[in-house]
């Protein structure tokens, strides 16, 4: 269930909690951010407390038509983020604004070590598994 609503300095409602609860928890890998036409920062997600004024000044500078998105990776600070830039009316009129999601990489980056790992363990395998078959394979190495 949705908490109250908050309004945002410019009207907009958005709700105190998030139903995805990793929203709603401090440093959980997941963040949301909301800035305004003028990259100013409208709203953020509890959980991005702890990322940088520098990264959401960054990320506010994005320019996306509305309708427009992006994904990418942000390496140096081990995220992936996903902009949309979109235009809701507040009182009949249009305000174009960019929303952002941001996810931590560790999980992929983990699935990636493991996968590897897997992969070079089966090659070694059948690799063993060739030389027992037909030695004359591996006579050279």
């Amino acid at each position: 269930m949705l908490g109250a609503a908050e309004p945002t300095s410019e009207g907009i409602n958005m709700p105190a909690t998030l139903r995805e609860p990793r929203y709603n928890q401090i440093a959980s890998g997941l963040y949301g951010v909301l800035h305004g036409d003028s990259h100013s920062l409208m709203w953020r997600s509890e959980s991005s407390q702890l990322l940088s004024d520098d990264l959401l000044e960054r990320l506010g500078r994005t320019e996306l038509e509305t309708g427009m998105e992006s994904f990418y990776e942000l390496s140096e600070d081990a995220l992936f983020v996903y902009q949309f830039g979109l235009l809701w009316d507040i009182d009949g009129v249009g305000k174009r604004y960019l929303f952002t999601v941001l996810e931590s990489n560790s999980f992929v980056k983990a699935e990636q070590k493991a996968f590897n790992t897997r992969l070079w363990s089966w090659l070694g395998r059948l690799s063993c598994c060739s030389c027992s078959w037909k030695p004359s394979l591996c006579a050279g190495v």
